[in-house]
């Protein structure tokens, strides 16, 4: 099972933070607010303590699974292999529901705790006009980086795009925008040594001309997790004693979020 799960592509860990959760009960994340920078200590003074705020994003893990049967007459005439190869895919099947539950969530995030959609100009983390990827694109969306701040108003994030996240639409160009063995001889093609460190992550789910610069993981905001002590989907199998058949079921928990609209920007393409 293993192997066909460690063999399906899975880029939200490419991405996003890993927290697993010890329930299913919803979770808060903690914010350290007030900047948190260091001060200089007068002589004789103490510590000076920054704050820490209970987010208002909330999220939780879902319970997932899927089972089938073989009936002993089912088992005598397996000769194309169906039963033993069943785990693998049931691996590979785990796998992609876990990217789906992701995209889907990374799709269609719905507003956050303030009423406001995720990637929207009052966050700062829209480019208003989108455009096709392209060297001066990839800086509107720096700039916005450059203008994020801490959630008291005033610190810089200090954090830039280290990662390009784009579909099927965008697959050639951002591909050939990236390559660090050639340079354009537009001096306006070329990219900046910043762009040219930043990693292309392509996924088949991204729908349409839209495109996303991501921050470090851990620093963008997207998390994903499982329960506690159960790391990776679990198969079992059971026979019935009376039919001589055997059932096998697959389970995983699995949850996603976008918990910080910081970190991120999102260009709608063109």
């Amino acid at each position: 099972m293993m192997a066909g799960f460690r063999d399906t592509p899975r880029n939200y860990e490419r991405i996003a933070e890993r927290k697993d959760l010890p329930d299913f009960k919803l979770s808060r994340a903690l914010k350290l607010s007030g900047g948190a920078d260091l001060v200089e200590v007068p002589t004789g003074s103490g510590v000076e303590y920054s704050t820490l705020t209970e987010g208002q994003e909330t999220w939780n893990l879902r319970h997932f699974n899927r089972g089938i049967k073989f009936d002993w007459r089912c088992l005598i005439d397996d000769d194309m292999g169906a039963l033993t190869g069943m785990p693998a895919k049931f691996g590979r099947a785990a796998a992609r529901t876990r990217s789906n539950t992701f995209f889907n969530m990374f799709l269609t995030p719905g507003n956050m705790a303030d009423g406001v959609a995720v990637w929207n100009a009052a966050h700062g983390n829209l480019v208003a006009a989108g455009a096709a990827p392209s060297a001066a694109q990839f800086g509107a969306m720096e700039a916005l980086f450059d203008a994020q701040t801490d959630i008291d108003g005033t610190t810089p994030i200090d954090v830039g795009m280290q990662y390009v996240l784009y579909g099927p639409t965008h697959k050639l160009i951002i591909g050939q925008i990236l390559r660090t063995d050639v340079v354009p001889e537009a001096i306006a093609d070329r990219l900046t040594d910043a762009q040219l460190g930043m990693v292309p992550v392509f996924e088949r789910r991204i729908t349409g001309t839209q495109y996303w610069g991501l921050a470090q993981v851990g620093e963008n905001g997207c998390v994903w997790g499982s329960l506690q002590g159960q790391p990776n989907p679990v198969v079992s199998s059971q026979t019935d004693f009376d039919t001589s058949g055997i059932a096998i079921k697959i389970e995983d928990t699995f949850g996603s979020a976008i918990l910080e609209e910081r970190g991120s920007v999102r260009n709608p393409g063109a």
